[in-house]
């Protein structure tokens, strides 16, 4: 009776341990989530790499500029000009070949942007920090975009 007892209890709390586990979302696809806002996000970059190449530049470039990610893993990187619109940045006709302009999600801490692969140090619903993997562009710290 005692054994029978204790076999129910162990599957009720097998059973309610596997509801809640499957309740929440994978950690794929909450970043994932997180990163396009389900199907398309903005990130302005807000700080300059932090690489000694960028620190030589006088100019403060990289405010300027923004991330767009979508859900299908495309990949844009835009100015804005002098009005404020979003413009793609450096189109060429051999920009596909050469340096795609894709992102891939790898794992819970790396994502790989145009062929350059990323560490994610933090990301919530409105930041996103970046450590590249190339000592030549460093921490990037990205803010969502508050035009959508």
């Amino acid at each position: 009776m005692c054994f029978d007892f204790k076999i129910k209890y162990f599957f009720t709390i097998a059973l309610l341990l596997g509801l809640i586990c499957s309740c929440h979302k994978p950690v794929k696809e909450k970043n994932i989530e997180l990163i396009t806002n389900a199907s398309f996000k903005y990130w302005d970059i807000i700080q300059k790499p932090t690489s000694e190449y960028y620190k030589n530049t006088s100019k403060a470039y990289f405010p300027l500029y923004c991330y767009y990610f979508d859900i299908n893993g495309n990949f844009t990187l835009l100015f804005y000009d002098k009005n404020s619109r979003r413009t793609p940045w450096g189109k060429s006709k051999y920009d596909d070949y050469i340096v795609p302009d894709k992102w891939e999600y790898l794992t819970d801490s790396t994502i790989n942007i145009q062929k350059t692969m990323y560490y994610i140090r933090k990301l919530t619903p409105d930041s996103l920090i970046l450590e590249c993997s190339s000592k030549y562009i460093g921490t990037i710290i990205l803010a969502k975009s508050d035009k959508q």
